[in-house]
C-alpha cells in the first residue's frame, strides 16, 4: 500500500512539474523536460530504496528484545497514576504510556552500564516538557534520561542521528 501510494504521488507530483514547466519555462524548457522524464523512469527504483528501509526497519523491530511488562512495570505504572506523574498530568487514561515508560526504566536500570538506551516516541503531550522545548522529557520523567546512557527522542532519524553521527549522515548522503 504504501508503495503504491508514493509510486502515485511521486508521478502525480512529476505530472505537475511538467505541466508548470511546459506552461511557464522558457530558456532550457527542453533540457529540464529530459531530465525530469529521466527521473520518471527511475520512480520503481525510488520506491524500492524507500521499501527497502521500511523492510530494514521491520527487521531490526522483529529480531530486536521484546518487552512485556511485569507485576512490579503494573504496579510502578498504578502508583505513577496515583501520583498524578506524567503522563498522567493529564485528565486521561494513560496506562499503557505509563506502562511503557515503565518497562524502559526497568530496562534501562537492568542493563549493562557500558549499553546506551534510547526512548523514541512522538507522543509529546504525554511524554514531553509542558510549554517547553518538547525535545526534552517531561519533569516527571527527566531522571530517566539524566546522564549519557539514556536518552529521549522524538523520531529514530534524531536518536540515530545523535548516536552514530558520521555513520548516519553517510546513510542520509547515499540515499
Amino acid at each position: 500500500r504504501v508503495e503504491a501510494d508514493m509510486t502515485r504521488g511521486l508521478s502525480s507530483t512529476f505530472r505537475r512539474v511538467r505541466d508548470e514547466i511546459e506552461q511557464h519555462g522558457q530558456e532550457k524548457k527542453d533540457a529540464a523536460l529530459t531530465e525530469l522524464d529521466n527521473l520518471t523512469q527511475r520512480v520503481p527504483l525510488i520506491n524500492q530504496i524507500a521499501t527497502r528501509n521500511f523492510d530494514d526497519v521491520r527487521e531490526l523491530l522483529a529480531n530486536g528484545r521484546r518487552l512485556l511488562p511485569t507485576a512490579d512495570d503494573r504496579e510502578r505504572a498504578v502508583q505513577r497514576a496515583l501520583d498524578a506523574r506524567a503522563p498522567f498530568h493529564r485528565s486521561r487514561n494513560s496506562m499503557a504510556d505509563a506502562l511503557t515508560i515503565e518497562m524502559y526504566a526497568a530496562a534501562d536500570s537492568a542493563s549493562d552500564p557500558d549499553d546506551s538506551y534510547c526512548f523514541v516516541s512522538a507522543n509529546v503531550k504525554d511524554f514531553s516538557a509542558i510549554g517547553d522545548d518538547n525535545r526534552l522529557p517531561h519533569s516527571d520523567l527527566a531522571d530517566l534520561f539524566a546522564g549519557n546512557r539514556s536518552g529521549y527522542f522524538l523520531s529514530l532519524v534524531a536518536a540515530l542521528a545523535e548516536h552514530f553521527p558520521e555513520d548516519f549522515e553517510g546513510i542520509l548522503a547515499e540515499f
